[in-house]
């Protein structure tokens, strides 16, 4: 009834109605159960903000909330209308398509990103990567007029524009993150429900690619998972970062191998070194041992590079 009403209200804009359905089912699905047992939901912080950048899809979401008020007798709510306003728009097609220029971020802004730009333009036909920087560079940076966005690999504690945090490898769900922000911006972060998608392709597939190098290098994967797992309770790593590190380490050998040894970053790393004392001694022998095995050496923005994944912004 609710999608009937959407007919009989705006016939000027395409909508997926098979996709609208079930987003709504399964959205106020949950709301009638919430409501059944007294559950109060959080008011939706972007509530303002969708009522002003998105007010035809909030009045045309209204009329369909006030069907489904009716029919199961609930309270009129600003809230759930919101919810249903940026479904509307998700499944509509009132978006203009646009080219979106973003910046890519990693540890050092090397190899990593170059790879990731490489992805996020295979894979998105409307986003221009116009340039690569390191963590700190792009805190150098005097503004960000003409970025629309930022995808990093690491975590970014930056005012001035919205982050979208990937993993480094820029998984299925990692695109759909940055679909979603395409879609509807930072409103997509206020959708309180599974989306659906699983990660366990994801890490099988990049699994297979880091067992095939490390064994190689066992050695000194086994000594790199060892030293994470030896860190101090308060910067434990989850799978995605120690995920994060191993791949940064297959992609940065060889680049070590070419580029001469520089002190870009050593403030940062001895700032780090300062604050986290025993994550950097533990970490500080891996490199150490790195070195020594690989016959390698390690410069300081590399080390910064890898401490950004262990080291989180609240901690």
């Amino acid at each position: 009834m609710m999608v009937d009403k959407v007919k009989e209200m705006d016939k000027s804009i395409e909508i997926d109605y098979t996709a609208l359905k079930n987003d709504l089912f399964r959205h106020l699905n949950v709301f009638i159960k919430k409501n059944k047992v007294g559950f109060k939901e959080k008011e939706n912080t972007l509530l303002s903000q969708i009522k002003t950048e998105y007010a035809e899809c909030f009045k045309l979401a209204k009329s369909m909330y006030k069907v489904f008020q009716t029919e199961y007798e609930l309270p009129y709510s600003d809230n759930e209308v919101s919810f249903i306003t940026i479904y509307l728009y998700k499944n509509s097609s009132v978006k203009i398509k646009r080219i979106y220029k973003v910046i890519a971020v990693c540890g050092t802004g090397r190899g990593m990103s170059l790879l990731l730009k490489k992805r996020i333009e295979n894979v998105f036909d409307n986003i221009e990567v116009l340039e690569c920087y390191s963590s700190i560079q792009i805190h150098t940076l005097p503004n960000f007029d003409e970025v629309d966005f930022v995808i990093s690999t690491v975590n970014l504690n930056l005012k001035e524009i919205d982050v979208i945090k990937v993993s480094a490898f820029l998984g299925n769900r990692d695109i759909r993150t940055i679909q979603e922000y395409i879609n509807y911006g930072s409103s997509f972060n206020a959708i309180p429900v599974n989306m659906g998608w699983s990660e366990s392709s994801e890490l099988s597939l990049s699994g297979d690619l880091i067992h095939g190098f490390s064994t190689k290098y066992q050695k000194v994967f086994l000594r790199l998972f060892d030293s994470l797992m030896s860190l101090p309770s308060e910067l434990e790593v989850d799978e995605q970062a120690i995920l994060g590190i191993t791949i940064h380490l297959i992609i940065a050998i060889p680049r070590i191998m070419e580029n001469e040894y520089s002190e870009e970053g050593l403030e940062e790393l001895n700032q780090i070194a300062r604050d986290y004392p025993k994550a950097y001694k533990c970490m500080d022998e891996f490199f150490t041992y790195f070195e020594s095995r690989m016959e390698l050496r390690l410069d300081a923005l590399e080390k910064f590079a890898i401490f950004q994944y262990i080291i989180r912004r609240d901690n």
